[in-house]
């Protein structure tokens, strides 16, 4: 697709660094980039940009919906990510992909007293 077109040409364009804290971002696990609540989400606003809106309220019967919904966004999230990784093997943006990951997982899992 173009968007993926355009996604690629980025990142072959962007020095290392700066295409994996752009993967980072687009995966939302990007430290500085805050994301929105599973609640919440982007639409077009009425007169130009965009506008966050908070979803209806859910009654309980409607959490197994809730949980499907997000978790059906998060699989097609991954699934677009893999995509554009396996696009490219040869760059080896997905090996440092990972390892930022790795790095991520390892800074989220240590307690704030132990120092490295």
């Amino acid at each position: 697709s173009s968007c993926q077109d355009i996604l690629l040409w980025y990142l072959e364009k962007s020095d290392r660094e700066s295409a994996v804290s752009a993967l980072a971002g687009m995966c939302d696990i990007e430290f500085c980039v805050p994301s929105l609540p599973y609640y919440c989400f982007i639409k077009p606003g009425s007169e130009g940009g965009a506008m966050i809106v908070v979803k209806e309220d859910l009654r309980d019967d409607d959490d197994d919906d809730a949980l499907y919904e997000r978790i059906s966004g998060e699989q097609w999230r991954l699934h677009c990510l893999v995509d554009l990784l396996s696009i490219n093997p040869h760059t080896g943006l997905a090996a440092d992909f990972f390892l930022y990951c790795l790095k991520v997982t390892i800074y989220q899992t240590i307690p704030m007293s132990t120092s490295l």
